[in-house]
């Protein structure tokens, strides 16, 4: 995927979805590739050996796995894993081909990113967004190349979270039948704010 495409993709999340764009954008693609390696998994015979010879899927992926794909697949894949792990002596060393997609997309995301702040047209959007959870604010960091834009970004992320203050107050004085769904909703998205994408599968 071209840089052009990333942009894309991170103004619409930013503009859609009201959660870092980032976590946003790796969930939607750690979807579809979970759902396309089970439909391979499922068919081919070559994929699900190289598969298993690869050790599967790291822990959060196999629960994923298991929950998306049916019974039948799942004995499959690890009817695989069985045979790999009995067939050789050489220690399956796991490499999880989800996670290091993800890992690499992760890093063009957060490099695009970075470089969109460049223009004042898209701080003003990501003024008015939600913004970054706070394990990217701190990947973008990494990244620095413009001067002043460490100090702006933590102001608005402390704006971002001042936000949230409100509907916290109302909540913590109700019951769960006397809250609406868009407001328990906002502990979801306030939690994924301070720790990122891996809040929303708790």
């Amino acid at each position: 995927m071209n840089t052009t495409a990333y942009e894309q993709r991170i103004l619409r999340a930013i503009q859609e979805e009201w959660r870092c764009p980032i976590c946003a954008l790796l969930e939607e693609e750690e979807f579809d590739f979970l759902a396309d390696l089970q439909y391979s998994l499922s068919n081919d015979e070559h994929v699900r050996n190289a598969f298993a010879h690869e050790g599967g899927f790291c822990d959060n992926h196999f629960r994923q796995f298991r929950r998306m794909a049916s019974i039948a697949t799942n004995a499959l894949v690890l009817l695989a894993l069985v045979d790999a792990h009995c067939g050789t002596n050489v220690p399956v060393k796991l490499k999880c081909r989800i996670c290091e997609r993800l890992a690499s997309s992760e890093h063009t995301l957060e490099r695009v990113l970075l470089n969109l702040f460049a223009t004042h047209a898209f701080r003003e959007l990501y003024g008015r967004a939600c913004g970054l959870c706070l394990p990217h604010r701190s990947a973008v960091d990494l990244h620095q190349i413009y001067p002043g834009l460490a100090p702006w970004l933590d102001e608005v992320h402390r704006r971002q979270i001042q936000r949230f203050r409100p509907v916290l107050r109302e909540l913590s004085s109700r019951s769960f039948f006397e809250t609406t769904n868009a407001e328990r909703n906002s502990i979801v998205q306030l939690v994924e704010k301070f720790v990122g994408r891996r809040a929303v599968g708790v």
